[in-house]
């Protein structure tokens, strides 16, 4: 009986350390604890819609990097802005700092979906160009991933939401 359960236990500890592999551990740095703030915290924007690097015109969609920086697709403003953590200013990172849009590669026409990479490269699906751009980092165009740019006329127009795996 004794021979059994230690058969058992040596069995089970077996099973246990060949099913752990190295590369599913996770490194943790930095410990992050989220408290609710019932009054609100503004991290972005001033609450006056413009086209100055503490303001945002119809945020659409947000998403962080590894290092707590927010981008945000600033929609009506057609550009994606870069918020460093704890600071309320922006930085244009793709589009028009200017607000205006277009059809280039430099340009966008109502951002609205955005991810990002471990590398801080952006996906950005636009809605009037009908496209997806691919946006390499510290680059000033993106390239055409999804759609053809080429506006088409729905009854119901759905966001494209992108996800890089």
């Amino acid at each position: 009986m004794l021979l059994t359960l230690i058969l058992i236990a040596v069995l089970i500890i077996l099973i246990i350390l060949l099913t752990r592999s190295p590369s599913n551990k996770i490194n943790k740095t930095e410990t992050v604890v989220l408290r609710w703030n019932s009054s609100g915290i503004t991290v972005a924007g001033n609450g006056t819609l413009g086209i100055a690097s503490n303001q945002l015109n119809k945020p659409w969609d947000l998403t962080f990097d590894w290092n707590n920086s927010m981008y945000v697709t600033d929609r009506y403003n057609h550009r994606v802005q870069k918020f460093f953590r704890g600071s309320s200013i922006g930085i244009t990172i793709a589009g028009n700092a200017n607000g205006n849009s277009g059809t280039t590669l430099v340009e966008f026409n109502e951002a609205v979906s955005i991810e990002v990479d471990a590398d801080q490269n952006l996906c950005i699906s636009e809605r009037l160009n009908c496209r997806v751009l691919f946006w390499p980092k510290n680059t000033l165009a993106g390239h055409i991933i999804a759609g053809n740019g080429i506006q088409i006329q729905l009854r119901k127009r759905k966001q494209i939401d992108i996800l890089l795996l």
